[in-house]
């Protein structure tokens, strides 16, 4: 897509022209390029934009994949927006049972735990020497 093309070039900017041209144009979004968007604008370092299309997501009442959902509750947490995390939490939470919420919270827990035991080689590797 041209969109993710201009992202990868570094041109934010231009995507964002097509997606107001697609305003203009009376186009209707799909939550496709909504995921496009908040992606390509997390990864230019745009992270208010990227938030402000998120905050339009849960207005409209869109349903992001659990994927994405997964993956923009770590880039929110990467940018400490916590607003934005219990927003679309109590968004997503509509969409999502409970298990899959718990599933979630343990992947965290893990990721976290391997984050800590390769700090503390990083540690032992530096007292060590």
């Amino acid at each position: 897509m041209l969109m993710v093309m201009f992202f990868e070039m570094g041109e934010a900017h231009r995507a964002l022209d097509i997606w107001h041209e697609m305003d203009r144009r009376g186009c209707r979004r799909a939550i496709d390029t909504y995921e496009i968007m908040i992606d390509g604008l997390f990864d230019c370092g745009r992270a208010e934009d990227a938030s402000a299309l998120l905050d339009e997501v849960i207005n409209r009442d869109i349903k992001l994949s659990y994927k994405k959902f997964d993956a923009i509750m770590l880039r929110l947490s990467a940018v400490g927006n916590l607003g934005a995390i219990h927003r679309l939490s109590e968004h997503m939470r509509r969409f999502y049972n409970v298990a899959m919420s718990r599933r979630f919270a343990i992947t965290q827990k893990k990721e976290m735990s391997a984050i800590t035991i390769d700090a503390l080689v990083v540690v032992v590797v530096v007292v060590d020497n």
